[in-house]
């Protein structure tokens, strides 16, 4: 099940992340299994705690997850010494959620972008390179290129964040709520940068987001996740359009905008998110959904295709689209995304 490309760049495999230890122990991700083609981007949404941004440094293996596994072509991170994880790095970047604390405020925006190649001996080959990089990315070196992070805004941080991540030239860049600590105007701006650099390099992303209205336009995928697991995964048109998930649905609802996004109305989302310390058997979704039965207290739904004859999967025994309910349960699809 791969997206642009006969080999998928990334395989997440039944990843899971542990925190805690004893009785305090619990999983922040609880077994995400999904593919992620070359040149592809797949945004993950969810609330706030639903595990998004432990799965992104999972990824990256900062750290590694507990369980599970995440092969970058085709090659297990966890079989590789710390000397070939490091010497991989530079092909997975991360963009972190506030622009201002993810750069060191003493060094200049210069400086900041040319610490990369500077690690990786790159830096006689990168001549001219990182003055290039902060003009892409739309900060003037000539004007801008010696000040500090404290007298930037936010977006302009953003976006020599964006640089430091990109000079590298990864393959794989994973943007962790990269637009959620900005102004509106500020997020079209960076959002519209991204697409850009993704287009211009052939980037693959990974887009973290707890907002459905921003990875509307940028994403061609997206997994849903809630409480440590995966709830549904789609064409992002098809969730848009036809959400399987009842708390895909409410989501969509939750978006100020959810009639022009194209969304359809859904009751608001009653109750608390439980503690991923202590979830609820069965669904994990089953305290707050509207269509809970009994079934769903007792039995944990296992992700399955929507039946909509497109790459489109979800967990529930109850979906929105009444054909995909099942009298018993189907196996759990070994990787979610495209159909091979």
């Amino acid at each position: 099940m791969d997206g642009h490309g006969d080999q998928p760049i990334l395989e997440l495999s039944d990843v899971v992340v542990e925190y805690g230890r004893g009785r305090d122990r619990f999983q922040a991700v609880a077994g995400v299994s999904l593919t992620i083609g070359r040149g592809e981007v797949v945004s993950i949404v969810g609330e706030s705690g639903c595990g998004k941004s432990t799965l992104a440094r999972a990824i990256v293996h900062a750290p590694p997850p507990t369980a599970g596994s995440v092969r970058f072509e085709g090659t297990d991170l966890a079989t590789l010494a710390p000397a070939e994880l490091r010497r991989l790095r530079p092909r997975l970047q991360m963009i972190f959620q506030d622009p201002i604390s993810s750069l060191n405020p003493r060094r200049t925006a210069r400086e900041i972008v040319a610490e990369g190649p500077a690690i990786w001996d790159r830096a006689a080959d990168d001549a001219g390179a990182v003055d290039d990089m902060l003009r892409n990315v739309g900060i003037d070196p000539l004007r801008l290129g010696d000040r500090r992070p404290h007298q930037f805004s936010g977006g302009q941080c953003q976006r020599i964040s964006i640089a430091r991540a990109v000079i590298l030239r990864p393959d794989v860049l994973i943007c962790d709520e990269p637009v959620s600590a900005l102004d509106v105007s500020v997020q079209a701006q960076v959002l519209n940068l991204l697409r850009r650099l993704k287009a211009e390099l052939g980037l693959t992303m990974i887009f973290i987001a707890h907002d459905l209205a921003v990875v509307k336009n940028i994403s061609d995928r997206v997994a849903v996740m809630y409480l440590g697991k995966v709830c549904e995964v789609g064409e992002v048109r098809t969730i848009f359009d036809s959400p399987a998930h009842h708390y895909t649905a409410a989501l969509l609802a939750s978006v100020p905008e959810a009639v022009e996004l194209g969304g359809p109305k859904a009751p608001a989302i009653s109750g608390e998110v439980p503690s991923p310390a202590s979830p609820p058997s069965g669904c994990r979704f089953r305290t707050r959904c509207p269509r809970a039965e009994e079934r769903c207290s007792l039995e944990e739904p296992a992700l399955r295709s929507a039946g909509d004859g497109t790459n489109h999967f979800v967990a529930c025994h109850f979906p929105l689209d009444s054909s995909v309910a099942v009298a018993t349960t189907t196996a759990q699809p070994a990787v979610e995304g495209r159909a091979r």
